[in-house]
């Protein structure tokens, strides 16, 4: 067989399985569906997974009955890094979804008081009836616009904000705004940190870069292949150093049997030389 024949018909096969998994509905049980203004809510059950989906195809929060606490996800996995270099006293989380970084810091920082801005009460509800979420001392669930409740925070408030926007399978364009990150800076401590959940490379644009680059002392990148890439902003010098955020790191990735040392091995830092390359 001639061999463009054969990288012919190898890629066809890639494309064609590459669109059955796109095209394939999640699996598992119904528990419930629902809809709102925004579309519908989807919640499923498959052996030991639980799944919140937004549409019939693409998954947007993933829970393991058996440990509930740890990311299923890698993005998830990397937006936790943030967590590593120093502890929290509080954390905002911006959009819910399943709850699965709400879970995680309740678990890695039980004293850290989190609270999750949500603009769908219906994904509020669902999350609390289904993915073992519920308001209490240091879990508080909000209903609102993300930039909305930014500008009327209390400025320098919060350790670590992790913005995880989304409408099904599209990012929400206002967590690569200019101004979407100029509030989250205003809203950090001294020593707070912002991870920013991308959809894909394609969305780190050279604008977003130079924005953050400006705004805060250090930016890391982390991407994977065929999956999101999440950003990174903060201070390492308020935090210790590197040598400090390592140490946690190994902390954190034990306590999950290693489920952070891929991801801890993918940080890039960005600098003014490397920024359009990120």
């Amino acid at each position: 067989m001639p061999f463009a024949q054969f990288s012919g018909d190898a890629l066809f096969e890639q494309l064609k399985s590459t669109l059955e998994t796109l095209t394939s509905p999640v699996a598992g049980e119904p528990l419930f569906s629902g809809e709102d203004a925004f579309g519908p809510v989807i919640v499923r059950q498959h052996d030991d997974y639980r799944t919140l989906c937004f549409d019939a195809v693409f998954e947007q929060s993933k829970m393991r009955m058996s440990a509930p606490a740890e990311p299923v996800f890698t993005y998830i996995r990397a937006m936790l890094l943030a967590s590593c270099f120093a502890p929290n006293r509080t954390a905002l989380v911006l959009g819910l979804g399943g709850g699965s970084l709400v879970r995680a810091l309740a678990q890695l920082q039980p004293d850290c008081v989190t609270t999750a801005v949500e603009i769908r009460p219906l994904v509020i509800d669902v999350a609390q009836r289904f993915f073992l979420l519920e308001n209490h001392a240091h879990c508080q669930l909000v209903c609102a616009d993300a930039s909305e409740y930014l500008r009327q925070a209390s400025p320098h408030s919060t350790d670590l904000i992790l913005a995880d926007l989304y409408w099904s399978l599209v990012m929400d364009q206002q967590q690569k705004s200019s101004e979407f990150i100029q509030l989250c800076k205003k809203h950090l401590s001294e020593q707070g940190w912002l991870a920013l959940n991308m959809a894909s490379r394609k969305d780190v644009d050279d604008k977003l870069l130079q924005v953050l680059y400006r705004s805060f002392d250090d930016v890391f990148s982390c991407s994977f292949p065929n999956s999101n890439t999440v950003l990174l902003a903060g201070s390492v010098q308020q935090c210790g150093g590197m040598a400090n955020f390592y140490q946690r790191l190994e902390q954190v990735s034990d306590r999950w049997h290693g489920a952070l040392d891929g991801v801890g091995r993918a940080l890039v830092r960005v600098t003014a030389s490397n920024l359009p390359a990120v």
